[in-house]
């Protein structure tokens, strides 16, 4: 009787969390691969546009994760040059519109003030908890860290090639 007990406590613990998660929605995941610039570069573009209901307390996604790289979010709001985030507000709903960019470069990037033999170390960053797809949305949600998996791309666009 015990686990019974528990198991449906368990179950009306989490059914806030369950219900929330399920007010998130992908509205489009678009891709587009670019190459060129400069010799050896190369890497692919996403922008990816989430809605959610604004009757419930309003995430606020913080960080975009394509593979094992961290793209941080800047609003558009700030004024700041390098904005890839949109927050817009509809009737009861609240859309992002989130970028985010991935570099497979052969060659490392040369720090100007460094040594110009010396290249720029890369550090391996932590993906802060597994996912299957193309990305992941971290946000904080009254206070505490959230993750919302994006598991397919909606649109892949013809690649960039810059002279």
């Amino acid at each position: 009787m015990t686990c019974i007990k528990t198991t449906v406590l368990c179950i009306l613990l989490s059914l806030p969390a369950v219900l929330f998660a399920q007010n998130i929605k992908l509205i489009s995941a678009t891709q587009q691969s670019w190459s060129g610039g400069i010799a050896g570069h190369s890497g692919c573009r996403y922008v990816f546009t989430i809605e959610c209901d604004s009757t419930m307390p309003v995430i606020i996604p913080d960080t975009v994760w394509v593979g094992r790289q961290p793209t941080p979010l800047v609003y558009k709001s700030t004024k700041h040059p390098d904005a890839n985030a949109i927050r817009t507000r509809k009737k009861n709903r609240v859309r992002y519109e989130l970028r985010a960019e991935t570099n497979n470069n052969q060659y490392p990037y040369r720090d100007q003030e460094q040594d110009p033999y010396e290249t720029r170390k890369t550090t391996i960053v932590k993906v802060p908890v597994k996912y299957k797809g193309v990305a992941l949305v971290a946000y904080k949600y009254n206070g505490k860290r959230g993750y919302f998996g994006i598991n397919k791309l909606t649109k892949s666009l013809p690649p960039i090639s810059y002279p």
